[in-house]
């Protein structure tokens, strides 16, 4: 699960280094750099973290229907 935090983390600090993005925010891409590299981060750990608990009450692994 940590990992895809990590993975989360760097999926935001890849999305505000884009050209394109970085147009679209203007000033804002400073700023929205690290908050959205962050939010990113905790919402892939949260959303593992829940994935994981609802295999569990069900009997079954994780990413396996």
């Amino acid at each position: 699960m940590a990992g895809g935090g990590v993975l989360g983390y760097v999926a935001g600090e890849m999305m505000t280094d884009d050209p394109v993005v970085q147009r679209w925010l203007g000033p804002a891409a400073k700023a929205a750099d690290l908050w959205l590299s962050i939010v990113l981060g905790v919402f892939v750990l949260a959303l593992g973290w829940w994935l994981a608990r609802t295999a569990a009450r069900q009997g079954g692994e994780p990413g396996h229907a």
